[in-house]
């Protein structure tokens, strides 16, 4: 796998919310009704199964260590996402000790230690460890004061602050925001920009704040008339989704998912959208829909995820393909909304 799959992959990566970021728009569920959603069966756990079988090979292959390390750690998140506490802490420090290990190339920006951290982070917020949590978004942090691409500054810090919303509540999270914003301003407006602006816009509307939800919601909705791919268009409507419902508009919310579903549908027929992008934006769409309300609708983007998904061999893209159905499975299954 050369540099050139690897860039065009960690841009896809940004472009889906750094792997799908998975958040509540609600309060953390108490530990009892945690464990009562973990205990769960479905899609999510299947898929996590059919992963961790995957990841025996791809932590032995010939991928570059950063992209092995990435890999671990996007399963530690799901795995705790499901309730595998033991094997999520076990697949975290792996993760760490494999982008650790000398290699002759550095990483891309958005596939480097700060997103590792980052992903990491969640997984611990995920387990009901804010403590850890923020420790690990603070070496997340220190590894950003060397990375100077603003995509993956205005991408990090924005999945940061939406972390730290949860893990430590407005005043961790503010500072976050506003250096992703800075960010993300000085990005053209495209996919990148309107992906770190959702991010922005999910934390502010967790925070409660409203009147700077809608502000940068307005700012993401200017930038959506730039695309014109349908698979572009399929992907930023999602995001431009969630962020609505995150600013408590739901008008906005139900027609941007109407946007996103129809451009994915034309993405389809004429083939322009590369399939890790496709089960990117069936996802974001499947959550969009699950935070509407929608669970019906919900499902059936599940299931035309799973259909999607047996279409594909490569066994990374299968891979990460699998952890984005557990994802969003999981999110559709909870019954706390």
């Amino acid at each position: 796998m050369g540099i050139g799959f690897a860039q065009k992959a960690a841009k896809i990566m940004l472009t889906a919310g750094l792997g799908l970021a998975v958040f509540s728009l609600g309060a953390l569920p108490q530990r009892a009704e945690a464990q009562s959603v973990r205990s769960s069966t479905g899609d999510a756990q299947n898929a996590v199964k059919s992963a961790s079988v995957l990841m025996l090979d791809l932590k032995g292959s010939s991928l570059p260590r950063w992209w092995r390390a990435l890999a671990v750690g996007r399963l530690a998140r799901s795995q705790a996402r499901t309730g595998d506490e033991e094997s999520a802490r076990v697949l975290a420090r792996d993760a760490v000790l494999l982008m650790n290990e000398p290699g002759p190339t550095a990483p891309p920006p958005s596939l480097g230690p700060a997103t590792l951290f980052a992903i990491l982070s969640q997984a611990y917020l995920d387990m009901r460890d804010p403590q850890s949590a923020v420790q690990l978004a603070n070496e997340s942090l220190k590894a950003m004061q060397s990375v100077s691409d603003p995509v993956t500054r205005a991408a990090t810090f924005a999945f940061l602050g939406l972390i730290m919303s949860e893990a430590s509540g407005p005043e961790g999270a503010r500072p976050l925001l506003l250096q992703a914003l800075r960010d993300a301003a000085t990005l053209p407006a495209g996919r990148e920009q309107i992906a770190a602006l959702s991010m922005i816009t999910q934390a502010q509307g967790k925070m409660s704040d409203k009147a700077s939800a809608t502000d940068t919601l307005a700012a993401l909705t200017g930038a959506l008339g730039t695309l014109k791919k349908p698979g572009d268009i399929a992907l930023t409507r999602a995001h431009a989704a969630r962020a609505a419902m995150a600013a408590q508009d739901s008008a906005a919310a139900r027609a941007h998912i109407r946007e996103a579903v129809a451009a994915y549908d034309r993405s389809t027929q004429s083939a322009e959208m590369p399939m890790p992008e496709r089960i990117a934006a069936l996802g974001l769409i499947g959550l969009a829909y699950n935070e509407i309300g929608d669970k019906s609708a919900a499902r059936q983007i599940v299931a035309t995820l799973k259909q999607t998904l047996a279409t594909i061999s490569e066994p990374y893209e299968k891979f990460q393909g699998l952890l984005t159905l557990a994802d969003t499975s999981y999110e559709i299954e909870q019954q706390r909304r």
